[in-house]
This record gives structure tokens, sequence and C-alpha cells, in this order.
């Protein structure tokens, strides 16, 4: 997955847009807007619990294992006499 693609949390994009914010001293428009959501659905506001990062990377991982378990499953009971990788 290329860093365009990169899942994250709001908790990770809230930190990357406050960084940008101290070394610029200025975001866009845009910038500003993607920063206060990203704070308020960081916060227990959103729905009574923080985001944590570590949480959300723990179950990422643990969904893309189960997909791959599965995409594995189902290769081999469409295809059954070819390995599937």
């Amino acid at each position: 997955m290329t860093e365009e693609e990169k899942i994250v949390d709001f908790a990770t994009v809230r930190d990357l847009l406050k960084g940008a914010q101290e070394r610029r001293r200025d975001l866009t428009y845009e910038q500003r807007a993607a920063l206060f959501h990203a704070e308020w659905a960081a916060s227990e506001n959103r729905n009574g619990y923080p985001t944590i990062s570590a949480v959300f990377e723990e179950l990422k991982a643990a969904i893309v294992l189960r997909y791959e378990l599965l995409a594995k499953v189902q290769c081999r009971l469409l295809i059954p006499h070819r390995p599937c990788s």
C-alpha cells in the first residue's frame, strides 16, 4: 500500500496536521477543517471513547489477516488442484 493509500485513524491524522501546523505556522482552509474534524473524531465527544492508535492498528491487522485467510480458502475451494499464494 502506497503512502497515498495508507489507512490511518483520526488520532494519527490529528497528530500529523498539528505537526504540519507547528512547522508551517499556518494551514490551508481544507487542512484546518480536517484538523477540526480529526480533533473531534479522535476525542471522547464522538462516541464516548477516544481514538487510540495502537488499538486501531491491531484491529486493522486482524482484519487484513482474516481477509488474507478468506482469500486463500476461496482460492482453494474454487481451484483445488492449483497452489494458492
